[in-house]
């Protein structure tokens, strides 16, 4: 016990003191530029030796908490450059654990990703949080003279020149110290080893443990989603205060405006009287609010358009003629009935003919109560994303910085306590094979060897999952067997049933066998020539072949002196017969015993009451066409036709396989899906010689 604490106090003490020293030094840097207007490469070297000798927590915390001592003291925008120093440390530890830094050739690798990493992360604070003007200690001002605003590019190019001087410093004053002070990092290696495997064990094997780093990291997950609300709420706070900015400027404008000579002015443009003192004072207004970028005023004439009586822009110069008519902009259509009516209209966002703005509109009413116009202020959304990204940038910066912080801390022991075990039983869980006895077996011992310690929660699921999966084993032979048994009293129901319908007519032998028997090679020759390739799966063929007895199902509500009459129909006999397969599918339909059997249901219904359906609308019940008709009755279709003339019924001799032929070719694209009828072409000798009438 002494010893294992004894450990923890040399690893707080050694952390302590990385973390002490690499903000020392960190701070380096920043106070020189503060205090002597000089820009010094030594940024994040106190970062980079925590890394490296203490792992990837040190030099988070000193990158961290050199920004945060650096921000309050120097300038509160440096806060915001903790995520380069935090960014770099995680990378240091790992380019460390790799021996980025034992050989001279390998320290190009840190030296390029440092360069580029804080390059990149400080043009992009340097545009968006000081507005793209260059802290005045930085070496663009010593070597380009000016610290006036920089495009992107700019500022890109020399925080990359300025990040590569640093980062080659302080690589060179990293490798020396390690080539320098070998033992020393060997020694706090040991410390903080030693310290780890203590707090291990200390942390007990209880899962309290484990949802506690779930918390923490369930925590960063709110945060984000809180980050995420306040860019929202950021937004809107935005859009409101300008929304507020264009109410004040209108508001000021509609003072201006003489009502009662709203008239003269679009008659006499700015040749009436005051025009131009009216005019002075809007722009004078405008001065007083830079957001808005133009102030104008429009008489509504209905159904026309609008008269312009001022339009000023933010350039100072004069917009529309006064008194010209505009047309109204499509995003204001919705708007009309109010314009017109003269009422108050809410704030509205548009991007039409002018750009993408912000307009807020009040009407200006006379001394009756009339509205005489509407005076518009509106300011540009540009201005509002340029703000978006700035706070974004602020925002996203301060997140990444102190979440990579968190997680550092509880990442390790999370992973290895609680994501691995899990991600490990979830795995060979979601990988086990049923399929066979050798699969299961395979899986199961994958399961047992995933090295998971029992004892606690975790290890009391991992036992249970083994011995689930053991007695799933010893269950699935059975399952298999019972449903296979099920599967086939289920078919030879089925079958027996459409029989015994069938066997009602005593003209159609064995019908039901025969249609089967052509609808499964027809499918599966159109599966072969990859037609319908969506819908013809293998599963669907199967759901065919078990439905298709099942296609004149609805003949059990037939008289059987229609059904087996022995001489043509008469039309009222025939109106009748038709009836069958809309009765088949209300059979089909409200049985219980079909809704509970999935794969039956709706093929067989489709079949039962589409099948007698042509390609070109002409067919019965409904008068379907073309791939309107389900593509089970399509198939059906031909495979019923075929057969009933191919076989012999009491009003007529069967037809040769030639003739038939030839009546299937005809109807191709008339009764049949010519695609089908194709289809069964190329397979109809095979199938009616393999059937009852070869």
């Amino acid at each position: 016990m002494t010893e294992r604490k004894n450990s923890v106090r040399r690893y707080l003490l050694t952390t302590f003191l990385l973390i002490a020293a690499g903000t020392a030094l960190d701070l380096v840097a920043p106070l020189c530029e503060h205090v002597w207007d000089v820009f010094v490469p030594f940024s994040h070297v106190g970062t980079l030796l925590a890394s490296v000798f203490g792992g990837a927590l040190p030099g988070i915390v000193s990158a961290v908490l050199s920004s945060v001592i650096s921000g309050a003291l120097f300038d509160h925008t440096l806060l915001f450059y903790s995520v380069t120093g935090a960014l770099i440390a995680l990378l240091a530890s790992f380019l460390r654990q790799k021996g980025f830094f034992s050989k001279p050739l390998r320290l190009l690798v840190p030296f390029f990703t440092f360069t580029v990493i804080d390059g990149f992360f400080c043009a992009v604070l340097d545009r968006f949080v000081n507005g793209g003007v260059r802290d005045s200690g930085r070496l663009i001002k010593a070597m380009a003279g000016t610290g006036q605003n920089e495009g992107f590019a700019t500022l890109l190019t020399w925080d990359l020149l300025t990040s590569a001087v640093n980062s080659f410093v302080i690589v060179a004053v990293c490798s020396a110290v390690l080539a320098l002070l070998p033992s020393l990092r060997e020694k706090i290696s040991s410390y903080l080893l030693v310290a780890e495997g203590q707090k291990r064990r200390s942390f007990g094997s209880s899962l309290l443990s484990k949802v506690v780093a779930v918390v923490l990291v369930a925590g960063l997950a709110l945060g984000s989603v809180a980050y995420f609300l306040g860019y929202f709420l950021y937004r809107d706070a935005a859009i409101d205060k300008y929304t507020a900015v264009c109410r004040g400027v209108t508001g000021a404008a509609a003072l201006a405006v003489d009502p009662e000579r709203v008239g003269e002015y679009i008659e006499k443009g700015r040749d009436s009287d005051g025009f131009a003192e009216m005019e002075k004072t809007l722009y004078g207004i405008m001065e007083s609010f830079p957001q808005v970028r133009y102030l104008y005023s429009y008489k509504i004439v209905p159904d026309v358009g609008c008269r312009v009586v001022f339009d000023l822009d933010v350039e100072g110069t004069e917009g529309s003629e006064v008194g010209s008519l505009v047309p109204f902009d499509e995003s204001f259509e919705k708007l009309l009935p109010s314009l017109y009516a003269g009422e108050e209209i809410d704030p509205i966002i548009t991007d039409d003919t002018f750009g993408w703005l912000l307009t807020v509109s009040l009407p200006v009413k006379d001394r009756d109560g009339n509205c005489v116009c509407y005076v518009a202020a509106d300011v540009a959304m540009d201005q509002i994303i340029v703000d978006e990204a700035s706070f974004v940038v602020k925002l996203v910066s301060l997140f990444i910085g102190f979440s990579v912080l968190i997680m550092a801390a509880v990442l390790e022991l999370f992973k290895l306590r609680v994501v691995y075990p899990i991600n490990g039983m979830a795995a060979s869980a979601d990988d086990f094979a049923y399929d066979t006895d050798e699969g299961r077996e395979a899986s199961l011992n994958r399961m047992k060897s995933l090295g998971i310690v029992h004892g606690d929660e975790i290890g009391d699921l991992h036992a249970a999952l083994c011995r689930m999966a053991e007695d799933s084993n010893e269950y699935i032979d059975r399952i298999r067997t019972q449903s296979a048994l099920i599967e086939k009293l289920r078919d030879d129901m089925i079958i027996d049933f459409a029989e015994i319908v069938e066997a009602r007519d005593q003209c159609t032998g064995d019908h039901i066998k025969k249609t089967a028997h052509y609808v499964e090679a027809t499918a599966r020759e159109l599966q072969l020539a990859g037609k319908y390739k969506d819908v013809l799966t293998d599963e669907y063929v199967a759901k065919l072949i078990r439905s298709a007895p099942l296609h004149d199902i609805g003949k059990i509500k037939i008289s059987d002196l229609i059904l087996n009459k022995p001489g043509k129909l008469t039309d009222e006999e025939f109106k009748t017969m038709k009836t069958h397969t809309v009765a088949g599918r209300e059979i089909l339909t409200n049985s219980s015993t079909m809704k509970d059997s999935e794969g039956y249901l709706k093929e067989a219904v489709e079949m039962a009451n589409y099948h007698h359906e042509k390609w070109d609308g002409s067919g019965y019940p409904s008068g379907a066409k073309g791939e309107e008709i389900p593509l089970s009755a399509r198939i059906m279709a031909v495979a019923d036709v075929f057969d009933a003339l191919v076989s012999a019924r009491s009003y007529k001799k069967p037809f040769t396989f030639d003739e038939a032929i030839d009546i299937i070719k005809n109807g191709s694209g008339t009764h049949f899906d010519p695609t089908v009828a194709e289809a069964f072409l190329r397979i109809a000798r095979q199938a009616y010689e393999s059937s009852d009438n070869g």
